[in-house]
């Protein structure tokens, strides 16, 4: 889950035990967003990589033992607060990931 800042960092507050869910991020830490964060602060939408072997610049994500990510958008009073992620280090994600991760409550 990364917390999205005014000056264009993101807080990232993992939610399993392995650190590496920040990337290189520790805990609470304010870091310049790449990826999915991105696209997700600048749409306001969900987006997905299907595999980062394809993406220039996803070495980071391989590193991690991640290779397929589906992240999506928090809003909080009508405001785009943030984004909460998946990822899978086996295989690309469902196709459907997104509208059940929207359908969770």
């Amino acid at each position: 889950m990364i917390r999205y800042e005014p000056d264009g960092t993101g807080r990232c507050w993992p939610t399993r035990a392995r650190s590496h869910t920040c990337g290189s991020a520790s805990a609470g830490r304010a870091t310049r967003e790449l990826g999915l964060p991105v696209t997700v602060r600048r749409t306001g939408r969900a987006a997905r990589v299907d595999d980062y072997r394809e993406v220039p610049g996803a070495e980071v994500r391989l590193r991690e033992g991640i290779l397929s990510s589906v992240a999506l958008p928090i809003h909080v009073n009508g405001r785009l607060w943030g984004m909460i992620a998946v990822g899978s280090g086996q295989a690309s994600l469902p196709p459907d990931t997104e509208q059940r991760m929207t359908e969770f409550h």
